[in-house]
C-alpha cells in the first residue's frame, strides 16, 4: 500500500500562519445586533402602544367596575415588561469602541441580557398561561364574554393558545442556551484578550 504524499512545505505554511482575528467579525456582528436592538425596541413601543389602545378600548367598551382589576393587572403586567426589558438592556445600546477588551465585553454584556429577557419571557409566559387558565375556568371573570362560537371551536383555539405558550416557551429555552454558549465562548475570548 502506497503512502500518501505530504507537501511539508505546504503543512509547514499552515502551521506559521496567524490564526484568524476574530475581532472583525465579532465588530460587525455587534453592529447589525446593534440596530437588531433599535428595531425592536420600536418594535416594543408599537405593540405597547396597540396594548394600551385595546385595554383603553375595553375600558370604555361596557367592561364593569369588577373587571377593572383585570385592566389593572395588563398595565401592570406592561409596566413590569418595560422595567424588566430597560434593566436587562441597560449599558448594551452604546456601540463598542475600537479596542478589543470593549469589543468583547459589549457582546458579553449583551448575551447576559439576553438570556435575562428570554427568562423574563418565560416567566411571563407561564404567568399567562395560568392567568388564561383561570380566567377561562372562572366565569367571574368576564361572565357575559362570549366568542360567538360552538363548544368544538373553544375546544380547537384552546388547544391553539396552548400550543402557541409551548412552542413560545421552547423557542426561548433553545434562545436562551445558545446565548449561554455564546456568552461561554466570549469569556474564553476575553480571557485570552487578557493574557496577552
Amino acid at each position: 500500500m502506497a503512502e500518501r504524499e505530504l507537501d511539508w512545505n505546504a503543512l509547514g505554511q499552515v502551521w506559521r500562519e496567524p490564526p484568524a482575528d476574530p475581532l472583525p467579525d465579532l465588530l460587525a456582528t455587534l453592529h447589525r445586533r446593534t440596530r437588531r436592538i433599535w428595531i425592536l425596541t420600536a418594535c416594543d413601543v408599537i405593540a405597547t402602544l396597540g396594548l394600551l389602545y385595546v385595554v383603553y378600548l375595553l375600558a370604555h367598551d361596557g367592561l364593569g367596575v369588577g373587571e377593572g382589576w383585570l385592566i389593572g393587572l395588563i398595565l401592570f403586567g406592561v409596566g413590569l415588561g418595560w422595567a424588566a426589558t430597560l434593566a436587562a438592556r441597560h449599558g448594551t445600546w452604546r456601540r463598542a469602541g475600537d479596542d478589543p477588551e470593549s469589543v468583547v465585553a459589549l457582546a458579553i454584556r449583551r448575551c447576559r441580557a439576553s438570556i435575562l429577557l428570554a427568562r423574563f419571557n418565560q416567566a411571563a409566559i407561564l404567568l399567562g398561561f395560568a392567568l388564561g387558565v383561570i380566567m377561562g375556568a372562572s366565569e367571574v371573570v368576564l361572565p357575559d364574554f362570549d366568542l360567538g362560537i360552538a363548544d368544538g371551536a373553544k375546544v380547537a383555539v384552546r388547544i391553539g393558545a396552548l400550543s402557541l405558550f409551548v412552542g413560545w416557551f421552547a423557542t426561548s429555552e433553545w434562545y436562551a442556551r445558545r446565548k449561554q454558549r455564546e456568552r461561554d465562548r466570549l469569556i474564553q475570548l476575553q480571557g485570552l484578550l487578557r493574557e496577552t
